[in-house]
């Protein structure tokens, strides 16, 4: 009885030190893979040789690996460096390595080192770097290789400056290959490297192309030349066309002035002419803009031009000409729902109910701004939205998913969002839907609600839509907006939707952080009017809510209690704001609608869109044109 009870006791105690080894092992990787990271950065190599035995059977390795070669790639020996990148070739991290290395031996003069390992010279910025290094080892070049790439791309890496070099003092090149790519390059507004060929024409071929370097630089110049050249259409078109970003009203005068010469093509000035015109459409000290769009022949305007002539003509209440504007756009503009929910409006003001219902319907169950819209003019649930929240969603097992989308997880896990990024991307390119589905929720489980997000819209799973408009964070957002009157936790939560897709450590290229993108000085500004000692990290999402919330009061009693407002400006700024209000347009959706910066106009009305999902995600019923009252 008792050696059965002992066998017994084994067999259990077995089974829970194997359960606990199985677990352990799951996350023992990622502790070593931390400990190997940190043991970079103190450069203690026993620590880091310790950790990488460790993750011997993991799929992290290589990662660490990459990390430690990348920060000694210049005490490490060569061959150990390159039978890494023979290994990897095609990992995440391969480029970021070979250049670092490759470059570094080039400064070091390790010729031999790139030479013997021209297959790992990938790319046309590596293959230069071999170039290079073939040219100051052995006085060689391989000018019929080069030639082949360097008239293949209009512009050249950094890396190549010195092989073209080479290549332009050879003879090789045609007067007819160097002039096509210096124009190449002018047309590109790739100004220095245009000079550095124009620097090898022969000085009484030089001025041409010195005198079009200078027009873009300087595009208001033009207005004071005396000289002009009537085959140059192509030049001429860059030149107005770098001048419009900085001011279409005086690029406008360029256009005019240009054309009276017959310097332009027809499609050409056509170009410039509807650019200008939408250019101008959406600013406030330009007198007489529906003139404009009134000058361009129908058969001659885009869909942006005959969009922006409509928005123009509705604030100035011609409507007539707004249907006219309507009606010249192409098939599939006019299939869009913004301009058959605008269609459906100039019917009921004209009394056309059954048309402008008709119009309506088409787009009401759309999960969308003028979807919802389109509901509210109906006086209609939103039956659409309200039958998929009430399906019940399908979870499929996230047992045995193919394994890159673990190693993204972990790779998360250790704070190699960059590389775990890449590969839920390339795991979710090769996955089908229900693979989706389930990495959907294995990501929402694990907190990676960017990830979830992800595979959740891909998938457009059954019942799904959580997965695609995760809420977490709601008591945060509760307990800081402290009964605002038009602040609400689902229009947070659309906000951080659109802003970050809830990834707590996103960064823009503007350098905006965390789950609601606030620049640094934002925050700072906040923090002190919060009267806190120090800031808390931009990464932490707490922290990341209550200033993103008080930075919205804060503009709020700056612009006004109008959500519209309230968005736009989060998304373009106060000041940007209050210059488009002196249009003084009544209409709040028309106000959206002509917004002049595309990404605002439609971030406007993302965001409103997210808000009533979330209602009805959160159970919480309303109508769009609640969030639409302003006073």
């Amino acid at each position: 009885m008792i050696r059965r009870d002992l066998r017994f006791f084994s067999i259990v105690l077995t089974s829970i030190f194997w359960l606990f080894n199985l677990s352990f092992a799951n996350t023992s990787h990622e502790e070593w893979y931390l400990k190997g990271k940190e043991a970079i950065r103190a450069k203690n190599w026993p620590l880091y040789q310790s950790a990488s035995q460790q993750l011997s059977s993991s799929n992290l390795k290589p990662y660490l690996e990459f990390n430690y070669l990348h920060a000694r790639v210049n005490d490490l020996p060569e061959a150990e460096i390159t039978q890494f990148l023979t290994n990897h070739r095609g990992a995440d991290f391969y480029g970021m390595l070979s250049n670092r290395f490759f470059s570094e031996q080039l400064k070091k003069r390790n010729y031999k080192v790139i030479l013997d390992n021209k297959p790992l010279l990938n790319t046309l910025s590596l293959r230069c770097i071999g170039y290079d290094a073939a040219i100051e080892a052995y006085n060689e070049f391989d000018s019929a290789n080069f030639k082949k790439e360097w008239l293949s791309v209009t512009g050249i890496p950094g890396t190549c400056q010195k092989a073209e070099t080479k290549l332009l003092a050879s003879n090789q090149l045609t007067a007819h290959e160097l002039t096509q790519k210096i124009m190449e390059r002018l047309e590109k507004n790739y100004i220095t490297q245009a000079e550095r060929l124009i620097n090898h024409l022969p000085q009484k071929n030089q001025g041409y192309y010195r005198y079009f370097v200078k027009l873009l630089r300087n595009p208001s110049s033009v207005m004071g030349e005396k000289t002009f050249y009537s085959d140059s259409s192509a030049l001429y078109t860059q030149v107005i066309h770098a001048w419009s970003k900085n001011n279409s009203v005086a690029a406008q005068q360029g256009l005019d002035f240009l054309q009276a010469r017959n310097l332009l093509e027809p499609k050409d000035y056509r170009y410039l002419r509807n650019r200008l015109a939408t250019f101008q459409a959406g600013r406030t000290d330009v007198d007489n803009r529906l003139a404009l769009f009134k000058a361009i022949p129908a058969n001659e305007g885009s869909d942006a031009v005959w969009e922006w002539g409509f928005r123009i003509a509705m604030q100035e209440g011609d409507y007539a000409l707004a249907t006219t504007f309507l009606d010249r756009l192409s098939d599939s503009a006019k299939a869009d729902e913004v301009w058959r929910f605008w269609r459906g409006y100039l019917y009921e003001i004209v009394g056309d109910t059954a048309r402008a219902n008709a119009e309506y319907r088409a787009i009401k169950d759309r999960f969308s701004f003028y979807g919802f819209l389109a509901s509210d003019r109906l006086n209609e649930p939103y039956t659409a939205l309200n039958t998929l929240v009430k399906e019940r969603m399908s979870r499929p097992s996230t047992d045995n998913l193919p394994s890159d989308f673990y190693l993204a997880l972990s790779l998360h896990n250790v704070d190699e969002e960059f590389f775990g990024r890449l590969r839920w991307l390339a795991a979710l390119k090769n996955a089908n839907a229900n693979t989706k589905h389930a990495a959907s929720l294995l990501a929402e489980k694990a907190g990676y609600y960017n990830l979830s997000l992800m595979a959740g819209t891909q998938a457009k799973a059954t019942g799904g839509l959580s997965l695609r408009y995760p809420s977490p964070y709601q008591i945060t957002i509760e307990s800081n907006l402290n009964r605002d009157p038009i602040l609400t936790t689902p229009l947070v939560l659309g906000l951080i939707r659109q802003e970050s897709l809830f990834h707590i450590k996103a960064k823009s290229p503007a350098n905006a952080y965390g789950l609601m993108q606030l620049l640094m000085p934002t925050a700072q500004t906040v923090s002190r009017e919060l009267k806190e000692s120090k800031r808390e990290s931009l990464y932490n999402p707490t922290a990341n809510i209550r200033y993103g919330v008080a930075y919205l009061k804060k503009v709020e009693s700056d612009v006004g209690a109008c959500v519209p407002y309230l968005l736009a400006s989060y998304n373009a700024g106060p000041h940007k704001v209050k210059v488009w209000k002196k249009h003084e347009i009544d209409d709040i959706v028309l106000w959206i609608e002509s917004i002049p910066y595309y990404e605002t106009r439609n971030y406007v009305k993302s965001v409103l869109g997210n808000t009533m999902i979330y209602h009805a995600l959160l159970g919480k019923p309303a109508r769009i044109s609640d969030y639409l009252t302003c006073p």
